[in-house]
């Protein structure tokens, strides 16, 4: 609240009528500090006004970020899963019997991590439909709402396309053998 004097220049008004005025106009509102703003420039925090945190599937800053680390989940599950198929056909051209306990524990191994990266190839493919859906949202296209559903990963063919690709692995206590 500022007061003109006849200089043209802005003087602050009187400390009562500006802290009237702010109350006013702010309401108190009790945050945890980390989510309170000074409203004035002098760093008075008695007048602080809430700011607003959105869920994660209505932030499109969160959904990024949680996809971003999805995606580096699942290609570190995808070379785990690689590596572990690796050192089991390097098992079994070494010697070791292929109905083994060490060639099985791979196997094992093997076998939870394509169980993994499923799951999060599923939790991706859901996150991304969350993220799609919420960018129509906020484009105004009032058919669509930010929400999504849980059985939206499956509708996309991209979906089926890299789960036929991930999930063929050796299975634990079989063994085949492939000649030319």
């Amino acid at each position: 609240v500022v007061a003109e004097e006849g200089g043209g220049g802005h003087q602050p008004a009187g400390d009562a009528q500006e802290q009237a005025a702010r109350q006013s106009v702010l309401p108190e509102v009790s945050s945890r500090p980390a989510q309170r703003v000074a409203v004035g420039g002098d760093g008075d925090t008695n007048h602080d006004i809430e700011i607003h945190k959105w869920p994660w599937w209505r932030s499109r800053g969160q959904l990024d970020t949680m996809l971003w680390r999805v995606r580096c989940l699942l290609a570190f599950l995808a070379s785990l899963g690689f590596a572990l198929s690796v050192a089991t056909s390097e098992a079994i051209i070494a010697g070791e019997d292929p109905r083994g306990g060490h060639v099985d524990a791979l196997k094992v191994g093997e076998s939870l991590v394509t169980v993994a990266l499923a799951v999060t190839l599923y939790g991706m493919y859901y996150l991304e439909h969350a993220f799609l859906r919420l960018e129509e949202h906020l484009r105004g296209r009032p058919w669509t709402r930010e929400s999504t559903y849980l059985f939206a990963p499956p509708l996309h063919l991209m979906f089926w396309v890299e789960m036929i690709v991930c999930l063929p692995h050796s299975l634990p206590r079989t063994t085949c053998e492939v000649g030319w």
